[in-house]
C-alpha cells in the first residue's frame, strides 16, 4: 500500500488515502491530483505547490486562522473541565468545597426550585473539609450564599475564556504568540 494525498487544483488536501499503485493509476485517470511524498516537518497547513511540484506552507493568515481555532477548542475544554471541579463557600462560619460538576449543577438547580417554591425549609448537602466528604445542612439563606459562590464559579471560568484569553488570542499575529496562550 501507498501512502497518497489527494489535493484539488489550488494544491489544497481533500483526502488522505493508503492505495495500491493500480487504484492510483485508476484515480489519476479519473482525474484526481495524488501526491505520493509526505511533507517534511515543520508544515502547520501544508499545501502542495502544483508548478514547483513540492509542499510549501499555506499563507500566514490561514495558518494563523487554523491555529486559533484549534487553541479556542483547546482554552474551551479547559474552561469546561475547570467548570466542572470545585468551589469555595462558607457555611456557618467554615470554609467548604463543593463540586459543581454536571451532577452537582442538576443537584443545585433541582434544590434552588425546591427552596423558592418554599417546598423545603432545609436541605443536607455533601461537602468537602480537608479533602473528606462531609454531610452538611442548608437553610434557604445557606443554599443560596452556597449557590451564589457557584454561578460566581462557573461565571469567573466563562469571563476568563471569553473577556480574557480569546480577546488576545483574536490579536494574535504570529504562531509563537498562539502557541504562548495557556487556560493556567
Amino acid at each position: 500500500m501507498i501512502q497518497v494525498w489527494e489535493v484539488d487544483s489550488d494544491g489544497n488536501i481533500v483526502e488522505h488515502y493508503l492505495m495500491t499503485q493500480k487504484q492510483i493509476d485508476v484515480a489519476r485517470k479519473e482525474g484526481k491530483i495524488l501526491i505520493e511524498f509526505p511533507w517534511g516537518e515543520g508544515f502547520y497547513s501544508p499545501k502542495f505547490d502544483l508548478e514547483n511540484n513540492k509542499w510549501i506552507e499555506s499563507d500566514l493568515e490561514s495558518v494563523l486562522n487554523q491555529l486559533k481555532q484549534e487553541k479556542f477548542a483547546e482554552l474551551s475544554q479547559a474552561c469546561r473541565e475547570d467548570i466542572l471541579g470545585y468551589f469555595k463557600a462558607t457555611v456557618n462560619g467554615i470554609e467548604y468545597e463543593f463540586s459543581f460538576d454536571a451532577e452537582a449543577q442538576d443537584n443545585f438547580t433541582e434544590t434552588l426550585v425546591l427552596f423558592t417554591s418554599n417546598i423545603i425549609a432545609e436541605q443536607e448537602w455533601t461537602a468537602w473539609k480537608d479533602g473528606q466528604p462531609v454531610r452538611i445542612m442548608l437553610d434557604k439563606d445557606s443554599f443560596m450564599r452556597v449557590i451564589q459562590k457557584a454561578y460566581g464559579h462557573k461565571n469567573s471560568k466563562i469571563a476568563k475564556l471569553r473577556n480574557e484569553l480569546q480577546p488576545i488570542l483574536e490579536s494574535c499575529t504570529t504562531i509563537e504568540e498562539i502557541k504562548s496562550i495557556t487556560w493556567n
